[in-house]
């Protein structure tokens, strides 16, 4: 869906939504991250080697999500040439 709406946003010229959405989605997940170790004691402590904690784990996804939004973004502004001409 991320790359849906980066595509829409660019192809009608309005990246306001993709920055704003971005941004909402990492604190959304930061703040449910938070949740689940408090509350129900889920953690990344225990278990199979893990090298990342949840945290960092979360700015490596976002990050990484990005890439297919440029993407999108780019194929948005080519389309969006090609219909002009």
């Amino acid at each position: 869906m991320t790359s849906l709406f980066a595509f829409l946003g660019k192809f009608l010229c309005n990246s306001i939504p993709f920055i704003i959405g971005n941004i909402v989605s990492a604190v959304s997940s930061f703040y449910f991250i938070g949740r689940m170790e408090d509350t129900l004691g889920i953690g990344w402590d225990g278990g199979y080697f893990k090298p990342f904690s949840a945290s960092q784990l979360l700015v490596i996804v976002s990050v990484l999500n990005l890439i297919p939004q440029f993407l999108a973004m780019m194929l948005a502004n080519g389309h969006k040439n090609n219909v002009k001409d």
